[in-house]
């Protein structure tokens, strides 16, 4: 489903403009005005700046911050499915403590949740108005709460411990509105979103006003009956499009087979992250041959990579990722040898031949992100801005330490570690270091990852439970810590 903010501005618009001729109608049209031609303005100004980049001036966003609605550039329905596929960074909603406590942190972003249709306000074939209630189903509640293995035990004999966690999530409301697709939403029905937060805003539910928050929607996706964890956001015919954008239309889709490509369907195994494998016709190129795409995450994957041990016929050695360039003509080939601690950076046409190989020594770990002009890579400690057309670098590569995640930003790079003294740091375009902040544990995992207007907002699963960071862009002040109080 794809958001239609402006869109619904220029239909409030048009309303106003048939509407009388007080001046609270002739104010409201030109507050209305006002806004269309500033978002118009925005838009403007991000193409002009995209067209205008270079690799000395790389202006651009990260390819993995680009979002169908912020895009610099426009795109073509292939490529909104390729973007789609590999966006991967909503911030989640941990309990709706966060929405309500703290609705400054999660102003402007793409937001991930799962909750119960309480009540339908309109759905007229083209959009719909819903009302969620953000609690976990029966069987979620269960999993979250035991051990896997034993989660079906206290399910089947212990229903009733469902009941009090309902009656403490009453009111804990959020109204969805979106496109509507050919399935129409019932009261009742369980469904995981993702979409972009809006605003604060008052709706009535049985004579009772409540003001809550408003989410646009994205996609939204059913649960079933004893579904314990998040859907899988894409189905073959999805995973297929990617799959013919990356190899043409001579590729094989097909499910992955228990005993031949994996084993355990167990935490932790294919339930976890499930997958369908995509195999080229053509295979005179030894290097794209096979690859898993993930259906829960976007992620194309070599067989060969074994970091799971449930995997069958890979290498635990290797990790090699496909992803795509930030013009959609190329691709980039990651492989690093865990073995011989190295790692090798490849680019190749839409013919797979290769353009250019960069090789990286005494490299455990490597994160990266990329632009139409520069990649922007973390390896051996360094920092890594790399000409895409020449596989050179752009400027003398600069010592930054170990860090766990890479994201170019319009006017730097921003840079996330693992201990807590400097923890985020964000470069100037050339690599030079700008400014550092610290958190207050060592940073276990980055969960999320957001910019709107000034702001960084990061999702950091930190030593002592989650935290929602949020960092002033220009001088690094880290403006909120937001952590659970109530739980």
């Amino acid at each position: 489903m794809k958001k239609t903010v402006f869109l619904l501005t220029a239909c409030v618009l048009m309303l106003l403009t048939a509407c009388g001729t007080d001046n609270t109608n002739a104010d409201s049209k030109n507050e209305q005005t006002a806004t269309v031609q500033e978002q118009t303005e925005k838009a403007q100004e991000a193409q002009e700046a995209f067209a205008a980049s270079n690799s000395e001036h790389d202006t651009d966003i990260g390819l993995k911050n680009i979002k169908i609605d912020t895009a610099q550039a426009d795109l073509t329905d292939q490529q909104r499915i390729i973007l789609s596929y590999f966006d991967n960074d909503y911030l989640d909603v941990p309990s709706y403590e966060f929405l309500q406590r703290y609705p400054k942190v999660y102003a402007g972003t793409n937001i991930h949740l799962d909750g119960e249709v309480a009540r339908i306000i309109s759905e007229d074939g083209k959009r719909y108005e819903i009302v969620l209630w953000v609690i976990q189903s029966f069987t979620e509640y269960f999993a979250n709460k035991y051990p896997l293995d034993e989660a079906d035990y206290y399910m089947m004999n212990f229903p009733e411990e469902y009941e009090p966690y309902l009656a403490q999530m009453q009111g804990a409301y959020i109204t969805v509105t979106g496109d509507l697709g050919d399935t129409w939403f019932v009261e009742g029905d369980h469904i995981e979103l993702f979409g972009r937060y809006i605003e604060m805003s008052s709706t009535q539910i049985d004579g009772i006003t409540y003001t809550m928050p408003h989410i646009e929607a994205n996609s939204v996706y059913f649960w079933t009956d004893y579904q314990y964890s998040d859907s899988e956001r894409f189905d073959v015919k999805t995973v297929t499009k990617v799959a013919e954008a990356v190899f043409g239309s001579d590729v094989e889709v097909r499910e992955p087979v228990y005993g031949q490509d994996m084993e355990g369907y167990q935490s932790g195994g294919f339930y976890d992250k499930p997958f369908y494998i995509a195999e080229p016709e053509n295979q005179s190129n030894a290097k794209f041959t096979s690859y898993r795409l993930y259906t829960k995450r976007g992620m194309i994957e070599d067989t060969k990579t074994g970091t799971d041990n449930w995997l069958i016929g890979n290498d635990p050695n290797i990790e090699r990722y496909l992803e795509f360039s930030a013009d959609f003509e190329h691709y980039f080939l990651f492989t690093l040898d865990h073995k011989i601690e190295k790692l090798t950076l490849e680019y190749y046409d839409q013919n797979f031949s290769k353009i250019w190989k960069r090789e990286f020594e005494n490299t455990v770990s490597a994160y990266y992100d990329y632009t139409k002009n520069n990649i922007y890579l973390s390896a051996d400690n360094s920092l890594y801005i790399i000409d895409l057309a020449t596989g050179e670098d752009t400027f003398q590569h600069t010592f930054i330490g170990e860090k766990q995640e890479i994201r170019k930003m319009a006017d730097g790079v921003l840079c996330i570690g693992f201990t807590k003294s400097d923890a985020i740091m964000k470069t100037d375009l050339e690599g030079n270091i700008l400014w550092t902040a610290s958190v207050t544990e060592n940073i276990n995992a980055v969960d999320g990852i957001q910019f709107v207007d000034n702001r960084i907002i990061l999702q950091l699963e930190l030593f002592d439970g989650v935290h929602f960071i949020v960092v002033d862009s220009d001088s690094g002040e880290v403006i909120q810590d937001a952590v659970s109080i109530s739980n």
